[in-house]
């Protein structure tokens, strides 16, 4: 059984070889040239940069499109810029700064009340059966629009 295994594996390995080989003499390139291992290297500029543990200085700024833009350079004098420092040495993301009326918004609550008494009356209930009936009736009206709309096309 072992002898059969190692036969296939072999005969595998001869038929991948050979039908390589035809592909490169019909088109003078080999299959595996399309594959492209992406280089993942740095520069010595920025690897410098990070390594000497200074911090970077990003510029970030909204252009006349409304996009927001992040260079490390200075764009314009025009334009109004945020300056923001990059520390290499720290791996956690900042928390965004919410200005002081929009923490005081989120932190009011709204006040609930309950209703008292008795939830449920004849009268409460009829109305919100007729309120029903009215809806159903608005829809019933748009769909009978719509089909006198769609079937002048």
């Amino acid at each position: 059984m072992k002898k059969l295994i190692i036969k296939c594996i072999i005969m595998v390995i001869v038929f991948m070889g050979v039908s390589q080989y035809f592909v490169y003499i019909m088109t003078g390139k080999s299959p595996l040239d399309n594959f492209n291992i992406p280089n993942f290297s740095l520069d010595k500029a920025s690897i410098s940069n990070f390594a000497s543990g200074g911090k970077q200085t990003v510029y970030k700024w909204v252009d006349e499109d409304g996009v927001t833009q992040y260079s490390a350079e200075a764009p314009s004098a025009d334009q109004q810029v945020k300056t923001l420092e990059l520390d290499p040495n720290t791996n956690i993301v900042q928390g965004v700064q919410m200005p002081e009326d929009e923490k005081e918004e989120k932190t009011s609550k709204p006040e609930i009340s309950m209703p008292t008494g008795a939830i449920y009356s004849p009268e409460s209930i009829k109305k919100l059966v007729d309120d029903a009936k009215n809806i159903e009736k608005l829809l019933q009206d748009r769909v009978d629009t719509q089909e006198k709309i769609l079937s002048t096309y």
